[in-house]
């Protein structure tokens, strides 16, 4: 720049050259990251589930390519005009060895280090944070396995129609029977909202007598509440879900109904302390259902 400033050209020239610089970087670094972009979504499309609804609509459309350009062009003039005025001026002309090496240059590429470094430390830390996150939910037991051969439907039985009770399990009862027959279907269960779902999510203190949950709940003193669900019998093996003791619900404690619940092994151990201790003795309070649900 000083020798063309020394040979004649014009501040105005010396702008347009860098501005013609960074605009053509920034255009190509732009159209380099479409790129990336378009490959790593088709690899992403074709390693995503079969059954993700409207999977291979997913693509870059023009307004993702409008705004790529946009960006692209606004950060080129953006940091193309930074060295264009301030390197541009007539005391270009009076540089050579010592302007390009001044004091003022290695200050501002300490400070790009300095910048550079700490983006990466924490860029560094965000991403092993987000690695440990996804081991962590890669060993969550989500109460399901092998979801490409579950299939949830939404159904229900108004009450205005069907007010009886008894009427409602038989029905709900006939209809697992039926799904249950067509050639494919393994088994069939109805619950009131499935694993990872928060609808109908329905919460009640259960009061073990062991730590003398009774009489403080008589006192009016607050007790943490648990989540429960209204499951049907099968439904734990159409979800996958083992048992790790005791039996599955059977229709005839349905049709009969006494105490009788399904809890999660934390919860058998927090209230009963051995999985082998009779819950009956254990927990002196359970929902009451009316029915299956």
């Amino acid at each position: 720049m000083a020798i063309r400033a020394a040979l004649g050209a014009g501040w105005g020239r010396i702008v347009r050259e860098l501005l013609i610089e960074s605009v053509l970087l920034g255009l190509m670094g732009g159209a380099l990251g479409v790129g990336v972009a378009f490959g790593g979504l088709r690899l992403l499309v074709a390693a995503g589930p079969a059954n993700l609804p409207r999977l291979h609509e997913i693509s870059l459309d023009g307004r993702a390519l409008a705004f790529t350009f946009v960006l692209s062009l606004i950060s080129a003039l953006l940091f193309g005009s930074i060295p264009a005025f301030k390197y541009a001026g007539r005391r270009i002309a009076l540089g050579g060895r010592t302007f390009s090496a001044g004091r003022e240059r290695r200050r501002t590429r300490n400070v790009l280090v300095v910048a550079q470094v700490a983006l990466a430390v924490v860029l560094l830390i965000s991403s092993g944070l987000m690695i440990r996150t996804f081991q962590a939910l890669h060993n969550v037991e989500p109460g399901f396995t092998h979801p490409e051969q579950i299939q949830a439907v939404r159904i229900a039985i108004p009450r205005s129609q069907m007010p009886d009770e008894e009427q409602v399990t038989r029905t709900q009862n006939a209809i697992l029977d039926k799904l249950a027959a067509i050639p494919g279907v393994a088994s069939a269960g109805f619950v009131t909202s499935v694993p990872l779902e928060r609808l109908q999510m329905q919460l009640n203190p259960i009061l073990a007598e062991s730590r003398g949950d009774a009489a403080a709940y008589r006192r009016g003193d607050v007790l943490p509440t648990r989540s429960f669900k209204y499951v049907s019998p099968g439904y734990l093996g159409t979800m996958g879900a083992k048992l790790v003791l005791g039996r599955d619900l059977a229709w005839a404690d349905i049709y009969n109904p006494r105490r009788f619940a399904l809890v999660s092994e934390n919860l058998a151990r927090e209230v009963g302390g051995s999985l082998r201790m009779p819950l009956a003795s254990a927990l002196s309070r359970l929902p009451e259902s009316p029915g299956t649900k």
